[in-house]
């Protein structure tokens, strides 16, 4: 008996008897006639990019029906075996541990049965980086007018970066339009860079980061001038300068007569003699800006007078005429 095409109509038992001239009759055994059934996928593989972040896991699962069904896993058009990130290749469920960026491939899986062999759709797998600062800004110090940039190089899967400011009460806040790796700026403040990523987490933040501006050197209150005073007398002559890192030197008449010592705010002379009239000015250097001249102080020395001629003795007549005379 041949049965083609077998369908599910064709399931059943079976059994053929054999008759001959004696008109006996002998039935065979009894048979079952099963229908297997044939290899289909039923449940394929998402098509659609799978994005996942670096260190996470995921399972690729088929759904298939057949009969003493195998699984062949394949990653870039490899065979996929049990080890590492992978288990379960040789089920309809790969498991990937602890993914990696040489996880990023394309994935399938052929599924063989007693009734024909199927291959699955490709699945994409895309591993993102998680966002590392591999260059971070540095705090820094200008001079009042100047400016500075600060920097950052990161690596990983980077969505958009901004520069952030802290206000006064110790929050960070966006600056507008700064959206780049690098960031210019002449006001005194703390900053840092926050990074957004596509799908692995964050936001991320560089180190904060301090500028610091500096005053120009500049004379607030000038030396009083003039100054008159008498020999043996003490007297002071004051710069009042703001800025940093100041130094002062004061000067007699000109800038090729510094006054030996005098490197201080306040110049102080005592016991003046008349060789130490003249004009006095400081000049002070800082940090930041050029070298600033103070305004020209003159001293004056009187000198306490000296009797070298005294008036002399005289006697002379009522209605008469007479003079003394000093020097």
């Amino acid at each position: 008996m041949a049965i083609n095409g077998v369908a599910a109509g064709d399931v059943g038992s079976y059994y053929c008897e054999v008759t001959n001239s004696c008109s006996a009759t002998v039935p065979t055994v009894t048979v079952n006639l099963n229908l297997l059934t044939t290899t289909a996928i039923t449940t394929d593989l998402p098509v659609p990019t799978i994005s996942l972040c670096e260190g996470e896991d995921y399972n690729l699962n088929i759904g298939v029906q057949g009969d003493n069904l195998t699984y062949e896993w394949y990653k870039g058009g490899v065979l996929v075996s049990d080890g590492g990130v992978y288990s379960n290749a040789t089920t309809a469920n790969l498991t990937l541990t602890g993914v990696t960026a040489t996880e990023s491939d394309s994935y399938f899986v052929i599924v063989r049965g007693t009734c024909g062999d199927v291959t699955s759709a490709s699945a994409t797998i895309d591993v993102k980086q998680p966002v590392v600062f591999t260059t971070q800004p540095a705090s820094q110090t200008v001079c009042s007018g100047s400016n500075h940039t600060f920097f950052v190089a990161v690596s990983g899967d980077v969505l958009a970066t901004q520069w952030q400011v802290k206000d006064g009460f110790g929050v960070f806040n966006d600056i507008l339009g700064e959206t780049n790796l690098n960031y210019t700026t002449g006001t005194a403040g703390t900053y840092r860079c926050m990074v957004t990523t596509t799908d692995c987490g964050g936001p991320y933040y560089s180190a904060e980061v301090t500028l610091t501006v500096n005053p120009v050197t500049a004379i607030t209150t000038q030396p009083v001038t003039p100054q008159n005073v008498c020999v043996n007398d003490n007297v002071s002559f004051t710069v009042v300068a703001t800025g940093v890192g100041l130094t002062y030197q004061w000067y007699k008449n000109d800038a090729l007569n510094p006054v030996a010592g005098a490197t201080n705010a306040t110049l102080n002379l005592t016991n003046v003699a008349v060789a130490n009239a003249g004009s006095y000015f400081s000049i002070v250097t800082g940090t930041c800006g050029i070298p600033v001249t103070s305004t020209v102080s003159v001293l004056s020395i009187d000198v306490a007078p000296i009797i070298s001629v005294h008036p002399q003795t005289k006697a002379v007549c009522a209605a008469d005429n007479t003079n003394l005379s000093v020097s």
